[in-house]
């Protein structure tokens, strides 16, 4: 049995992102990705992960395997990928990033560390709520 290699790109920023410009849409990016020839890609905006949603379902559309992301700013201005396996945890993390920003507080560094599949707003308040 051999292996399938496939080609990916698994750090892509939308329009949402600082650095991003217009023409950086979730349709021009699946276009894009497939007239690469890529397989799969993974949505990466910093601290957001709104335009996830709307990414894959063009991408299935398409063909195009979209997996979900953020890409974390750390209060010591890191930067760390995070990916996620279903809608829910994705969108528990939005929730998370929006409670942060909303209560001025910045991510630690462990923060990709903290499991979100089963969120406690207690824990949120305990650990990072000044």
């Amino acid at each position: 049995m051999s292996l399938r290699p496939y080609k990916a790109d698994m750090h892509i920023h939308t329009v949402l992102s600082p650095c991003g410009d217009l023409e950086m849409s979730p349709i021009n990016i699946v276009k894009c990705a497939k007239s690469k020839g890529l397989d799969m890609i993974a949505i990466t905006d910093h601290n957001t992960t709104r335009q996830v949603s709307v990414t894959q379902k063009i991408g299935h559309s398409n063909g195009l395997f979209v997996i979900g992301g953020v890409e974390i700013t750390t209060k010591e201005e890191a930067h760390a990928l995070a990916f996620f396996g279903d809608e829910s945890s994705l969108s528990m993390f939005q929730f998370f990033l929006v409670f942060l920003r909303n209560n001025s507080v910045f991510a630690p560094s462990f923060l990709v560390l903290v499991n979100f599949t089963t969120p406690k707003i207690a824990f949120l308040q305990k650990y990072f709520v000044s």
